[in-house]
């Protein structure tokens, strides 16, 4: 069974999720405290990775070894001096990707390909697809930086989008009716096709996108 992973990369807080195959539905992976948000802050003892998520955020105010907000800096040349080590917003974001998804490998099956909570090992390899979204103001220089840390991460994304986009996606998703959600899988089903065999399908696929143009769907009001 393939997954399909979602990162929201967040300022104070970040999730992981995942999209089964067998459902179709997105569901948020709790951490490895239980937890379905990750405080994104880093604890350093010398150059090492001492804690990321809550064990990090409680020893704020107890000592100076600690990164967080630094999404605020990503794309710039902003350097963080923490214990005496020299970091990057790319370097802690990367820190935190490793860490979410760390705890993704270990408590849902398929994940990786590795045995989940349950201990039933996944069918699948990596995920096929990773997403994360990033704020709609992103420059492109902070948009290249988030690649970059989860390539630092090990992580191949396929893909950025935008938060209000991601938001907005589900909602239309899940409160539309049927006919707008089987259009919504033929779109994609298209999209995914055209990009393998664009010369083929070119002709066809305009043929139903105007089909579903033209039908009379008013009350729709996404676009």
């Amino acid at each position: 069974m393939a997954y399909f992973i979602g990162i929201d990369l967040g300022t104070t807080y970040s999730v992981i999720s995942f999209l089964g195959e067998t459902t179709g539905r997105p569901k948020i992976i709790h951490n490895d405290v239980g937890d379905n948000t990750t405080p994104s802050c880093i604890l350093f003892e010398g150059d090492s990775v001492l804690y990321v998520g809550k064990e990090a955020k409680i020893q704020i105010g107890i000592t100076d070894n600690i990164a967080a907000r630094f999404k605020r800096d990503m794309g710039s040349s902003q350097k963080y001096i923490i214990d005496g080590h020299t970091h990057t917003p790319t370097t802690l974001s990367s820190e935190i990707i490793k860490k979410i998804y760390k705890d993704a490998y270990s408590m849902v099956d398929g994940v990786g390909g590795t045995a989940g909570k349950n201990g039933a090992a996944g069918e699948s390899g990596d995920p096929s697809e990773v997403v994360i979204t990033v704020p709609a103001n992103f420059a492109h220089e902070a948009r290249v930086a988030t690649k970059e840390a989860a390539k630092l991460a090990g992580i191949k994304v396929v893909k950025l989008i935008d938060e209000p986009t991601a938001a907005a996606l589900y909602y239309a998703f899940e409160n539309r009716p049927l006919w707008f959600r089987l259009i919504w899988m033929v779109s994609d089903v298209l999209r995914r096709v055209i990009s393998r065999f664009p010369h083929v399908m070119r002709y066809y696929s305009c043929q139903i996108f105007a089909l579903i143009a033209y039908c009379p769907f008013q009350d729709c009001q996404l676009f």
